[in-house]
């Protein structure tokens, strides 16, 4: 099992994880054809916290709404998937979806989003993640990772 490194240009943030994790983002991404999908990363911090470790993906919860452009996720049943795991250590760590045939850049809705999900201390997550994984399989997967800040969207290097 290989593992994947993303870091920010100052070493303050890192993202790591498994390429069985980015098998099954690609599988779900398969699964919806030219439609976009995404769902939740759950995982842990390093003990510093420097360090986002995602260890387990969801797909789109139901009623999630796909489109050729768009990917509205709801929160159907992730209360429940999130409290299973707390117990262990896990946390919501941030979202991930899917730019079918187009790039891996966030738009200007996931930087609201994901800007709302930092300002939201409900969501436990000041610091939340994004990956999004753009065009297809026969052409090449492009990948971008980004942390997002009360304040600032850090986009993520892979190591």
């Amino acid at each position: 099992m290989k593992v994947i490194r993303f870091k920010s240009a100052d070493n303050k943030f890192s993202v790591s994880f498994t390429d069985t994790i980015l098998s099954n983002i690609h599988h779900e991404c398969i699964q919806a054809k030219n439609k976009e999908t995404g769902g939740i990363l759950i995982g842990k911090y390093s003990e510093d916290r420097n360090t986002a470790i995602i260890s387990k993906i969801t797909g789109p919860p139901n009623g999630s709404k796909q489109g050729k452009c768009s990917f509205k996720r709801t929160p159907v049943n992730l209360n429940k998937i999130l409290h299973d795991k707390w117990d262990l250590g896990y946390r919501y760590i941030g979202d991930w979806h899917f730019h079918p045939n187009s790039s891996s850049k966030p738009s200007t809705i996931d930087n609201i989003q994901m800007n709302k999900f930092a300002n939201d201390k409900k969501l436990n997550c000041s610091e939340p993640i994004l990956l999004i994984i753009g065009g297809n399989q026969n052409e090449g997967w492009k990948i971008s990772l980004h942390v997002y800040t009360q304040r600032n969207r850090i986009n993520l290097q892979k190591e």
